[in-house]
């Protein structure tokens, strides 16, 4: 008797009078038995257990505890957070993070602190709370598929969510990734309850579902009027319609909450009204500008290079010398915004080429690097490489499901929210509608911009539930019978991988950034030997790669190779003649082999190209003093302790060259300034000393 209890209710087929099992599809979410949360509770260890093996081989490679790019802008600002400490690492400018707008959405950072602060500054630790969200979102993704289709459906999108390597890599990636996939999941499962069920707390937390995913990427506020049309279309005119205004209410308000506190937070501190983060209006530029090309970050020259969030403070220095005046960060942004609109006004036709480019990329199966190569990530791995994965295949199985579901003849059931008597069409359908919506938009937020495979893994999990629904379908419809269908389904499924697995665009990595960004790892490791065979392994694969010749030309000046260092430098310059780095580099090395004129025009020309570009002025002032040409000296030292106050070693040598022109007071300014910032410099100390006997005083300070 109990078993037939368990067996599953049936109903009359209209059409033979047969009986058959009743449609799986509910207008309200069908409750987690037993065996589902055993399920949910598999997927969980499963997804968690692969995790645990990646980061036992990822845990002693070069990069694991040097967060590269962004990630390390996340790294420090997290750091700084959780312990008060804000020292940027070597030859990176302090960003400024604690009297600036926020440049970056600031929930990584902050979801970072908050484990360093239980942890301390632990690289493993803070990948394992990441990879155990990581598995939670893959329990999400069993609970919507059961939600939407049946258990063997939910089956399988949780085991391929477990198993899929996108999801392992960025697990371990110190972004945003992680917070956006698992947030996404669960605004979506809420919205699909706050459907049959409404209720202002269930929309409230809707909204502060959808205000952390903004805090984590702005483009989902895009959401938000999607959303509500949404809830508003769903429910039947009349009273319905104003309930759904209610629930719109409760959502818009939820949101705004959740992103209040950022917004005061850069009112108050900052003195700058700037919504969430103000990175907007170079993201814009960078994907519509003369030389963008779609999936990376390109501005066109004088604009200094802009690779990371650490070289944003160059890049707002050179706005406001253009427009001569100091900038506010929402200023900034606003400029760059402008100049954006101004290139797709002046260049319509390119601006489609480029849009169509982007939309092409953002689906195609080619997965675009961006901080690190994670294709590279994959080969290295063992496990990655055994593990699904081709976005190719996973888009032509999720079309193919999509087309399923469209195809399944429409049902018309109670909806337990609303009177008895009441019913709606196809519920299901609405569930489906919410989801294309949210898809689709999310996908259209990013053609403004630019594209890479981090910025789509975020709806990859809503791709995974119809890819699973479409291979059950299939593998069902065999078992029945219905041969044609299936084969009809994997020739089409076969043509769409073939179709979308061509790189139109050529921007398929090549190995050079992995075996650059391993070449940097090293170099920071204090592995100079390693790091220069990584650099000679780049520039085999790219010749004419600037940044590698200019690196691997530091490495050998350290060696005391100056001919071979010189060559490389004036290959990076060759290909790059702008490249103020490798100017300055060529200038210092000829100031150590006393060309003292190679050592002017070079310094010199890194200063012209980056007036705020410390080290070469300070270059150049050294060759200039050492040429007898005190007053220019001067004054670039000068301008060097505009931009860098506290630079003790500028001080000093600005003060030994006012002694020498008897402008003792100066000098004795700038020595007592160097001591305040390093107490304990013996010769500066000394040169204090003897400029006070000059003067005929003694220091007792």
């Amino acid at each position: 008797m109990s078993r037939d209890r368990r067996r599953p209710k049936s109903a009359p087929d209209t059409d033979t009078g047969t009986v058959r099992p009743a449609r799986t599809f509910a207008s309200v979410p069908r409750a987690l038995g037993r065996l589902d949360l055993k399920l949910c509770a598999a997927v969980f260890l499963a997804a968690f257990a692969l995790r645990v093996l990646y980061l036992g081989e990822i845990v002693h490679q070069p990069e694991f505890d040097l967060p590269a790019v962004d990630a390390g802008y996340h790294d420090y600002w997290a750091w700084g957070l959780a312990s008060g400490e804000w020292a940027p690492p070597p030859y990176r400018e302090d960003p400024q993070i604690q009297s600036t707008p926020y440049f970056r959405p600031p929930l990584c950072p902050y979801f970072l602190a908050l484990i360093y602060s239980i942890f301390g500054h632990n690289y493993v630790a803070v990948r394992v709370v990441q990879m155990l969200l990581g598995s939670l979102s893959c329990v999400l993704a069993y609970v919507l598929a059961a939600r939407l289709f049946d258990r063997g459906t939910a089956i399988v999108s949780g085991g391929f969510m477990a198993g899929y390597w996108v999801f392992i890599y960025f697990d371990s990636e110190l972004r945003e990734v992680v917070l956006l996939v698992f947030l996404l999941e669960a605004l979506v499962l809420g919205l699909l309850s706050l459907r049959v069920r409404p209720g202002p707390l269930r929309a409230l937390g809707c909204g502060v579902l959808l205000g952390l995913a903004a805090l984590a990427k702005p483009n989902a506020l895009l959401l938000i009027p999607v959303v509500i049309l949404w809830l508003l279309l769903v429910n039947r005119p009349g009273a319905c319609w104003r309930r759904g205004a209610r629930v719109g209410t409760g959502l818009v308000v939820g949101t705004i909450l959740t992103i209040a506190p950022a917004f005061l937070r850069n009112s108050l501190v900052a003195k700058d009204g700037v919504f969430i983060s103000a990175n907007g209006g170079i993201n814009l530029y960078a994907g519509n500008n003369p030389v963008a090309s779609g999936y990376d970050v390109r501005l066109p020259p004088p604009l200094p290079e802009f690779a990371s969030s650490w070289e944003y403070p160059q890049v707002v220095r050179h706005v406001q010398r253009i427009e001569g005046r100091p900038m506010k960060g929402s200023e900034v942004s606003g400029w760059f915004a402008r100049q954006a609109l101004e290139h797709v006004r002046s260049d319509p036709g390119g601006t489609a080429a480029l849009v169509l480019r982007k939309a092409i990329l953002f689906w195609g199966g080619v997965e675009i690097v961006s901080e690190r190569d994670l294709n590279a990530a994959r080969g290295e791995s063992a496990l990655l490489r055994l593990l699904p994965g081709d976005f190719s295949t996973l888009l032509a199985c999720a079309v193919v499901g999509f087309v399923f579901t469209l195809g399944r003849p429409g049902e018309r059931r109670p909806n337990l929210a609303e009177p008895r008597a009441a019913a709606v069409a196809s519920p299901h359908r609405a569930d489906l509608a919410l989801i294309v919506l949210l898809v689709g938009t999310y996908f259209v937020s990013f053609l403004p911009f630019f594209v890479t495979a981090r910025y789509r893994a975020a709806i990859i999990p809503f791709m995974v539930v119809f890819a699973a629904y479409g291979l059950v379908r299939i593998a069902v419809g065999f078992l029945e019978g219905r041969v044609v269908t299936g084969v009809v389904a994997l020739v089409a499924i076969v043509a769409l991988y073939l179709g979308n697995s061509v790189d139109y665009y050529n921007v398929s990595d090549d190995g050079f950034k992995a075996a650059y960004d391993r070449a940097v790892a090293l170099g920071k490791k204090g592995r100079p030997e390693d790091a220069i065979t990584h650099y000679r392994e780049a520039l085999r694969i790219r010749p004419y790669a600037p940044k590698a010749h200019n690196n691997l030309g530091l490495l050998l000046a350290e060696r005391g190779e100056a001919g071979e260092a010189i060559e490389h430098y004036a290959q990076a310059l060759l290909v790059q003649p702008e490249y103020a780095e490798a100017h300055n580099n060529l200038g210092a090395e000829f100031l150590k082999q006393g060309d003292l004129d190679g050592a002017v025009v070079h310094c010199g020309e890194a200063v012209r190209l980056r007036p705020e570009f410390v080290l070469a002025r300070k270059n150049l002032a050294l060759a200039l003093a050492l040429q007898g040409r005190n007053d220019e000296a001067i004054d670039q030292y000068r301008e060097a302790l505009r931009v860098q106050p506290r630079d003790a070693g500028a001080r000093y040598n600005l003060g030994i060259l006012l002694s020498r022109q008897g402008r003792i007071e100066e000098a004795i300014r700038e020595y007592r300034t160097a001591l305040e910032i390093q107490p304990d410099d013996a010769r500066t100390r000394q040169a204090l000393d003897e400029a006070l006997a000059q003067q005929g005083g003694i220091d007792r300070s």
